[in-house]
């Protein structure tokens, strides 16, 4: 049996072996920076966020230099509500480790919030920099874009996402308008052409598709493609004058304007109406071209040229006194536009208004005037119709001057020619009229007027 001293010290060794380590007093070793994060990060779970913040504070003590604590204890921070503790956090999460992706994202979904685009959208770059494949950067890099009108940008940064989730309509779509925004129609092509591998019957696929043929005038292969939207969805608008266009560079004019009426059935803010309007002239239906140049006013009511062919269009269906109305409307605006005068002075011929016929007859000339080569044919008929009245008028010292400018211009205008032969005579200069009459017979040798011409000069000596 033994002794109390050796049972005293036997159960005293046991006592101490049997002691656990947190059950050691104050002063004794400190649990490690791992155990204190795995506790921090378990008290934010638990919804503990002061307790969290106090462990977590000790595991920063205890490791200085290691991101994960920052991050840590600013998601306490964070879901305390004590943003600015928390964006501290974070950064000098990354000033340790800059290639951390999870504590960039936090940054840039902050700057995000607090409307910092520029901060924010630098965070993005830098995570796609370094994880390409992060979906949740490009898709808010992307929508900083768009908000910024950069769809050249925004298309770039939704490429990637495009092409992993071509499942996703809406984030799709998006990238597809950044696309025709940046006007890169055969990307656009390609693009649309991708999505409809695995959407075949996708409209805004489709469409994408065929607005980057018609674009990049491939107009049989965008046909295609506007044919197969068509059928799930009547298009209108900007498409249907597109479809119109290319079948006016297909030389099919009627089906042209088959399209081209289905825009005006459905009137649409954001169709250029000049296009059909211009098409319709060329193909002759006045009364469609006009109500599309009417719907191109109404866009921007100091369009010049509209008003100028809208007029020559009412013209055509002899409603003289609307298009008057609307060429001084355009003649106010533009003063030195030479074809509003014009117009507006031809305009006046038909209407009898032989007054203001001349005026603005004068005016074309003077604006002209140094511009012979480029309005050749307005200088013409300007100075035509001038020396005409000089005539009517008995005017010959004015019409002669007038005639010389006609036939400076055009040689070859026998009538004009033989007016001043005669106006020459009646100003006594016969061996000018003499030389115009002869002029006259070597390019017309049956001229009648001109052999009667010379033989009342031959009379006259």
């Amino acid at each position: 049996m033994r002794s109390l001293p050796a049972l005293a010290l036997a159960i005293f060794c046991c006592t101490v072996i049997a002691v656990p380590v947190w059950g050691r007093g104050a002063g004794d070793e400190t649990p490690s920076s791992q155990a204190l994060l795995e506790k921090g990060r378990a008290q934010i779970v638990g919804g503990d966020l002061s307790e969290a913040i106090r462990t977590l504070t000790l595991a920063r003590e205890a490791a200085p230099e290691e991101p994960a604590v920052y991050t840590a204890l600013a998601d306490a921070y964070l879901k305390q509500g004590a943003e600015a503790m928390g964006v501290e956090q974070l950064r000098r999460s990354l000033q340790l480790d800059s290639l951390q992706v999870e504590p960039r994202l936090r940054l840039a979904e902050i700057d995000q919030r607090n409307r910092r685009w520029a901060e924010a959208g630098r965070h993005y770059q830098q995570v796609l920099r370094q994880d390409p494949a992060n979906d949740v950067a490009a898709l808010q890099l992307g929508k900083l874009y768009h908000m910024a009108k950069q769809p050249g940008a925004s298309a770039k940064a939704l490429a990637g996402y495009v092409q992993r989730h071509p499942e996703d309509s809406e984030v799709v779509s998006q990238y597809l308008d950044d696309l025709a925004g940046t006007s890169q129609l055969a990307a656009l092509a390609a693009a649309g052409a991708e999505v409809l591998r695995t959407r075949a019957d996708w409209t805004p696929a489709l469409l994408a598709t065929a607005r980057g043929l018609a674009g990049t005038d491939q107009c049989a292969r965008a046909l295609e493609y506007y044919q197969k939207a068509d059928a799930v969805q009547p298009l209108q608008g900007a498409d249907a004058v597109a479809v119109g266009r290319c079948h006016l560079a297909m030389k099919d004019d009627a089906q042209a304007a088959t399209w081209f009426e289905r825009t005006l059935q459905e009137p649409s803010s954001s169709v250029d109406w000049a296009e059909p309007a211009s098409a319709f002239m060329r193909l002759k239906r006045w009364p469609q071209a006009a109500q599309c140049y009417e719907r191109k006013l109404a866009q921007d009511s100091t369009s010049v040229s509209a008003l100028v062919n809208v007029a020559l269009c009412r013209q055509q269906l002899k409603d003289y006194e609307a298009s008057r109305l609307a060429l001084r409307r355009a003649v106010l605006l533009r003063p030195e536009f030479v074809a509003a005068q014009y117009s507006l002075a031809t305009n006046y011929v038909l209407q009898d208004s032989t007054r203001a016929a001349r005026r603005t007859y004068g005016a074309v000339i003077r604006l002209a005037s140094g511009q012979e080569t480029e309005y050749r044919q307005e200088l013409l008929q300007a100075y035509r119709y001038l020396s005409v009245g000089d005539l009517l008028d008995k005017d010959w010292a004015q019409a002669v001057p007038n005639l010389d400018r006609v036939l400076d211009l055009d040689p070859s205008d026998v009538e004009m020619r033989l007016y001043r032969a005669q106006a020459l005579v009646s100003l006594n200069r016969k061996a000018e009229a003499k030389r115009d009459y002869e002029v006259v017979l070597q390019q017309h040798p049956d001229n009648k007027l001109a052999k009667k011409g010379l033989d009342l000069l031959a009379q006259y000596n």
